[in-house]
Formats: structure tokens, C-alpha cells, sequence
């Protein structure tokens, strides 16, 4: 739902949604998942005018994601960077 809203233009309400979901993200330890999580932030982050917000985001899924060899991920978190 979290991506609905930064696709509909409620990116602030998404950045509520996300922060919840990486903390329980990080309670149960899965590091995709938190990658994931933050690679949404970083979108929502852009979609709200806050671009170092947003690359500290992505790098963060970047390297979440390259220390499992979560591909699509790394390539996600890199689109977002550049």
C-alpha cells in the first residue's frame, strides 16, 4: 500500500507506513525485506523533495542488499541513486 501512496501523490503517509514496516523488518531480522523497505523510503523521499534523505535510503538497501546477494534489489536501490 505503501507504494500506492507515493504513486498517488501521499508520499508523507507512506514514509509513516514504511518506518513502521522497517522496524518490525529489523525485530525479525530480514535483511531483504528491510532493503526493500528502504528502496521505498528513498522513493518517497524523492517524490517529497528530500534527496539526501532519499540517497541515504538507497545506499542503505544497497548495502542491506549486496551483503545477501539480493540482486534486484542492489539494481533497485542503484536506479534510485541515479
Amino acid at each position: 500500500l505503501a507504494r500506492l501512496d507515493i504513486r498517488e501523490g501521499r508520499a508523507a503517509e507512506a514514509l509513516a507506513t514504511l518506518e513502521s514496516v522497517l522496524g518490525v523488518a529489523e525485530r525479525s531480522g530480514s535483511v531483504r525485506e528491510q532493503a526493500d523497505v528502504l528502496n521505498a523510503m528513498g522513493a518517497a523521499h524523492l517524490r517529497l523533495g528530500q534527496p539526501t534523505k532519499a540517497l541515504a535510503a538507497y545506499r542503505g538497501a544497497f548495502d542491506l542488499a549486496h551483503g545477501v546477494a539480493q540482486r534486484s534489489l542492489e539494481l533497485a536501490a542503484l536506479e534510485g541513486m541515479a
